[in-house]
């Protein structure tokens, strides 16, 4: 998600980018400001070397439940 919004980002006409990523019924909000450059959330590399994802990572960042 996070790849696809950022190339969108760049070439954005407006203001500014809102982003929806949906896993079940977690849902996590991208907001970026073409100004600014800036980018809430901020991307968060994967920890691992190997490129195998924790199961941990990135647990907090799905905050936002849709029942």
């Amino acid at each position: 998600m996070r790849q696809c919004y950022d190339a969108m980002f760049s070439d954005c006409p407006i203001t500014r980018l809102w982003g929806l990523s949906l896993l079940g019924t977690s849902l996590r909000v991208y907001c970026g400001d073409v100004y600014s450059g800036a980018v809430r959330p901020e991307f968060e590399d994967c920890p691992s070397h190997g490129h195998i994802i924790p199961r941990d990572f990135l647990a907090g960042a799905w905050s936002m439940d849709i029942p």
